[in-house]
């Protein structure tokens, strides 16, 4: 008697845990070159004897490269396919790489050009990456595991952060630029060789929520989710380039004690990746409320972060922790959310739309909050313009939700198995 499967044909040849520990690992190699230049524009500073003015402006050549990259990327791995997709950008990224170490010390205007370069072809990665999960997995499971690949993210800008100044310091600028090829290499063609006869995901219309909901979305909702998520960037990128500063300058903490505050953020924020996502497909919370609901956390935390003075160090852990558990744990379900909203020829350049959209929050709203900290002489007044805009990222994401095509509900599983026609 033959039993109807929920996965998609050519599930089990996909081998799924394969694809998503590649996709999770080049991930991991993508960010740690992305963040890590950044990380290391000081010592190009030094080679390349640039002002503050100009260092400033080779830092966010990076990430105005990456915004720039992501629809392009998944406009690629729409067309091309996932493979071929991630070989592109694995190759276009380590000839910048290796580009920049041939070229440095350069000038100013080479400098910014291979660095945007390196961001550019970094976004290939999330969008591959997140496409072959998208593929390998059903959509009862897809919210665990986007959170797990997205934890790439944190994990490469960790070590980047960890790492390569030391490294930096013991062999040189041009050999650390050369390393970080090495992993971008080696992960990006074995992801690309994983997904190579990866199905597309099943068309479920009509039969589950999920299938409905990517049969009646399109661009307006993506257009929205990608809103939402411009709006989330603020509270992410915010926290990663003022919390330390707010700490030390405004409320007098040590500055290693202060670093172990973000730290213990972007814990939580990983940690609601993988668990959040969980929770959205075994409870079958749509994607709209599961987000809606971390962004009404990360407004409680940016109002809290604001307003408490004096806690022990320990409750500041605590509360940076939610903080981090709101306003960085939300990016995995973003990505999940839009391409579900997509068919399924168009998902990864709806990941594409929806990544360009967190990438220009990422670059505008920092300098934003510092607008404002000036203007109002206040850092607690910028927190809790941030802390505003989650309040309006959070009616946004429920303003979605009231839509069946906007609500994301993941699939649930059967209770009982569908028999096959006949069987």
């Amino acid at each position: 008697m033959a039993v109807a499967s929920s996965r998609p044909e050519g599930y089990d040849r996909a081998r799924p845990v394969q694809v998503l520990t590649l996709a999770t690992l080049a991930q991991v190699a993508a960010s740690a070159a992305q963040q890590g230049l950044i990380v290391l524009v000081v010592f190009f500073r030094v080679i390349d004897h640039l002002s503050l003015v100009a260092m400033g402006g080779v830092a966010a050549s990076v990430t105005f490269g990456t915004m720039v990259g992501m629809i392009p990327s998944g406009a690629v791995v729409d067309r091309m396919g996932v493979a071929r997709g991630a070989v592109v950008g694995c190759l276009g990224l380590v000839a910048c790489l290796v580009g920049l170490y041939l070229a440095t010390p350069a000038p100013v205007d080479v400098l910014v050009v291979l660095l945007a370069g390196v961001g550019a072809f970094a976004a290939s990665m999330p969008v591959a990456g997140a496409r072959a999960v998208l593929a390998a997995f059903p959509a009862a499971q897809r919210g665990m595991a986007m959170g797990i690949r997205q934890s790439g993210v944190t994990i490469g800008a960790a070590l980047a952060a960890a790492l390569l100044p030391t490294l930096a310091l013991l062999w040189g600028l041009r050999d650390v630029i050369l390393i970080l090829a090495a992993p971008v290499a080696v992960f990006g063609a074995a992801l690309a060789r994983s997904v190579a006869a990866l199905p597309s995901p099943a068309r479920e219309v009509g039969r589950t929520a999920d299938g409905a909901a990517r049969a009646r979305g399109g661009a307006r909702t993506i257009a929205l989710i990608s809103i939402a998520g411009a709006l989330l960037a603020a509270g992410q990128y915010d926290t990663l380039a003022y919390a330390i500063t707010y700490l030390h300058a405004s409320l007098g903490m040590r500055v290693a004690l202060a670093g172990g505050v973000l730290a213990a953020a972007q814990v939580g924020g990983t940690l609601s990746r993988v668990g959040i996502g969980l929770l959205s497909d075994r409870l079958g919370i749509g994607r709209a409320h599961a987000v809606a609901g971390l962004a009404a956390l990360g407004c409680v935390g940016l109002t809290l972060f604001s307003l408490v003075s004096s806690p022990t160090y320990a409750l500041w852990l605590g509360l940076a922790f939610i903080l981090g558990t709101g306003a960085i744990g939300w990016n995995a379900l973003i990505l999940t959310w839009a391409a579900e909203n997509a068919a399924s020829a168009q998902q990864a350049t709806a990941i594409g739309v929806s990544g360009a959209a967190i990438f220009l929050g990422a670059t505008v709203f920092p300098p934003v909050f510092g607008a404002v900290a000036s203007a109002t002489g206040s850092l607690p007044d910028a927190w809790r313009s941030v802390a505003l805009l989650y309040v309006i990222a959070t009616a946004l994401c429920l303003l979605i939700a009231r839509s069946a095509a906007g609500s994301g509900v993941p699939a649930r599983r059967s209770a009982k198995p569908a028999r096959a026609a006949g069987g």
